[in-house]
């Protein structure tokens, strides 16, 4: 091969390595507003509350958190979960809602609401952002509802009295036949209330499944309903303990019927 078609073949090789696709998207400035949701499960059914729904506070306080939901700080990631923007206070200068720096495309945005002191997230909740927001919002612009984060909790109850000092193991051996439990979060919201059947041969325990992570208080009724009206052998007010994980511990419960008011509509964190 003499040297112009060696220097042909050289040019075509060179262009063929050289090919490409699309340019990049360019980048732009993306606003990231973010609300929350507490699920719950009242009575059987599966519901939403939704938490900190103004993303634009009144001035003069951006010094709070978010007082419903207990965010104290937002991290927000792109879809491939590389974080993107630093801890930033849930209200951030007034707003509930950050400046992030994304793509002139769909693109998704996560986000996470954390709470001090807390070493998992609370929340998490993604937006799909196209440049397309209505006025007068920004043109690249969305608000993320960020749901509460479940982890499964169990508990375990010890029901002792003088005649089995250590609790007894079954609910026939017992004497219950049924419980009615309700939580609330630290907000004071009710997040879970049933009545749980309970056989003879199983031992008192409450499965509350998936429930939101949280400071968490607890109230169980334990029934004897062969009594009319039903007797209450056991019962607990107003456990608190912080739900950050998979839970199940045991509870002793004490006799008695305690004072067991319906639940508080609210219970302010601050």
């Amino acid at each position: 091969m003499n040297r112009t078609a060696t220097a042909a073949a050289a040019l075509v090789s060179l262009l063929a390595t050289s090919a490409c696709g699309p340019a990049p998207v360019p980048l732009t400035t993306v606003t990231i507003w973010w609300e929350f949701d507490r699920n719950t499960l009242i009575d059987g059914a599966w519901g939403i509350e939704p938490y900190d729904t103004a993303v634009n506070w009144p001035p003069g306080t951006g010094s709070r958190r978010c007082p419903m939901s207990g965010v104290d700080y937002v991290v927000v990631y792109d879809g491939a979960g590389v974080q993107i923007s630093p801890p930033t206070p849930c209200v951030n200068l007034d707003v509930q809602g950050t400046l992030v720096t994304g793509y002139q495309a769909p693109s998704t945005y996560v986000v996470e609401g954390w709470r001090d002191g807390v070493p998992v997230p609370l929340y998490r909740g993604e937006v799909v952002i196209d440049g397309l927001a209505p006025p007068p919002a920004p043109p690249y612009s969305g608000t993320a509802i960020a749901s509460g984060i479940p982890n499964d909790l169990t508990i375990d109850m010890i029901l002792a009295d003088a005649s089995a000092p250590a609790g007894y193991p079954t609910c026939g051996l017992a004497r219950v036949d049924q419980f009615q439990s309700w939580v609330e979060d630290g907000y004071g919201t009710l997040v879970w209330r049933n009545v749980i059947d309970c056989a003879p041969s199983f031992m008192p325990s409450i499965q509350y499944g998936p429930v939101d992570r949280d400071d968490l208080f607890v109230w169980i009724d334990t029934y004897d309903n062969t009594f009319t009206p039903p007797d209450v052998p056991w019962s607990i007010c107003e456990y608190g303990f912080g739900h950050f994980r998979y839970d199940i511990f045991s509870l002793p419960i004490p006799q008695g019927l305690c004072n067991n008011p319906p639940p508080p509509t609210l219970r302010a964190m601050e």
